[in-house]
C-alpha cells in the first residue's frame, strides 16, 4: 500500500522551479510573436484587404490618355503601386487605396492593365490601344487627276469610309484601306497642295502633292465653213477669228465673214447673238444688227461681250469703219 508522503522542501524546490521556467519560455515566445508580426505590419507595404481591379476608364486611349483603376488594396502612395500595360510602366499620377490614376505610355499596345503593390497582383479587363493618326508618306507625290496614291501612316481606319481624304478641300475616293495604308484616286479639279485625312475628330496632313494638270483638245462646235446655229458640228463658222470666255463656261466668237457674235453653251449649242450676215454698221437687237467684221482683237471682243450678256446688242461695236453702235 503507497502512502502519500508529504514533498520534502528540496524536491517541492526543484519542481516549482521547472514549472516557473517552462512560463517563463512561453511568455517569451508569446512577447517575440507579437514583436515580430508588428514589425512585419510596419515594414510590409502589402496592404491588409485583397488587392483587386473593378473597373478602368475610359477602356480605350492612345498615348498620353489618362486612365482611373477602381478597386481595392491599393497602396496610399504612388510609389506604391506599379502600374504596367503590356509591360511598359504606367505613370501613375495619383493613387488611393481605392482608385488610381494613371497615363497610358506611348506605343503600349493593347491588353490589361496589371497593378503590382508588395507581392501582390491583379490585372484589369482589355485596354484598347488606339495608334495616334500619323501620315508618314505618299507616293507618288505628283500626277494629274485619277492618279492612285498611297498614304502611308498609322491610326487609318480599316473602313475605307471612316477615312475621309481631301486635296484642297477637293474629296478624294478612298479604293482601300488598312490601319497603317491608305490608296486614293486624286480627284479633279484638286489642284496642288497636302492631302488631309481625317479619322473621327483628329485631322492630319501629308507634304505637298503636286497637281499635274492635263489638256484635250474636242471640238466644242462647229466643222465645215459656212453659217448655221445647232449642237455641236452642226454649227457652221466662217472665219472665227477670237474668242472670249465667261464665268458660265460660255463662248463667245467673232464670226468675222459672217459678219456676227456666235455664243457657244458648255453643252456646245450655238447661237447667234447679233448679226445678219450683212457687213455694215446698223444699231438693233440680234439680227437687226450689222457688224462689219465685229472685233478681232480678244480684249476687244472680252469687252463687247459684256454688254451681249444683256442682248442690248445697239452696244456692240464694229472694228471696222470706225463706227460705234452706242
Amino acid at each position: 500500500m503507497k502512502t502519500n508522503l508529504p514533498l520534502s522542501p528540496r524536491s517541492l524546490k526543484n519542481r516549482t522551479g521547472k514549472t516557473l521556467s517552462w512560463l517563463s519560455a512561453v511568455a517569451a515566445l508569446i512577447v517575440l510573436s507579437i514583436f515580430a508580426d508588428s514589425c512585419k505590419k510596419k515594414d510590409d507595404p502589402t496592404p491588409t484587404v485583397e488587392l483587386s481591379i473593378l473597373s478602368i476608364s475610359p477602356n480605350t486611349g492612345s498615348t498620353g490618355t489618362a486612365v482611373t483603376i477602381v478597386g481595392t488594396g491599393f497602396g496610399a502612395s504612388a510609389a506604391d503601386n506599379e502600374v504596367t500595360l503590356n509591360g511598359k510602366i504606367c505613370p501613375v499620377t495619383s493613387a488611393a487605396a481605392t482608385q488610381l490614376h494613371i497615363t497610358i505610355p506611348a506605343d503600349a499596345g493593347t491588353g490589361p492593365i496589371t497593378v503590382k503593390v508588395g507581392i501582390k497582383t491583379a490585372t484589369s479587363s482589355t485596354f484598347t490601344y488606339l495608334v495616334p493618326l500619323a501620315i508618314a508618306s505618299i507616293a507618288p507625290t505628283s500626277g494629274p487627276k485619277g492618279t492612285s496614291v498611297v498614304i502611308t501612316g498609322t491610326g487609318f481606319s480599316a473602313t475605307a469610309a471612316s477615312n475621309i481624304v481631301t486635296i484642297n478641300g477637293v474629296s478624294a475616293q478612298v479604293t482601300n484601306a488598312s490601319v497603317t495604308q491608305l490608296t486614293i484616286v486624286i480627284p479633279a479639279g484638286a489642284a496642288t497642295g497636302p492631302i488631309s485625312v481625317k479619322v473621327g475628330t483628329d485631322t492630319v496632313q501629308s507634304g505637298e502633292f503636286t497637281y499635274i494638270l492635263t489638256l484635250s483638245v474636242h471640238t466644242l462646235a462647229g466643222a465645215t465653213s459656212g453659217f448655221a446655229d445647232g449642237t455641236g458640228t452642226a454649227a457652221l463658222f466662217n472665219g472665227p477669228y477670237n474668242v472670249a470666255t465667261d464665268a458660265h463656261g460660255n463662248v463667245y466668237v467673232s464670226d468675222a465673214s459672217n459678219h456676227r457674235i456666235r455664243k457657244i453653251t458648255p453643252e456646245g449649242v450655238t447661237t447667234t447673238l447679233a448679226g445678219s450676215g450683212v457687213g455694215g454698221d446698223v444699231l438693233g437687237t440680234g439680227a437687226a444688227a450689222q457688224l462689219n467684221y465685229p472685233p478681232q482683237d480678244q480684249e476687244d471682243l472680252a469687252r463687247r461681250r459684256s454688254y451681249t450678256d444683256s442682248r442690248q446688242y445697239r452696244r456692240i461695236y464694229g472694228c471696222r469703219g470706225g463706227g460705234s453702235a452706242v
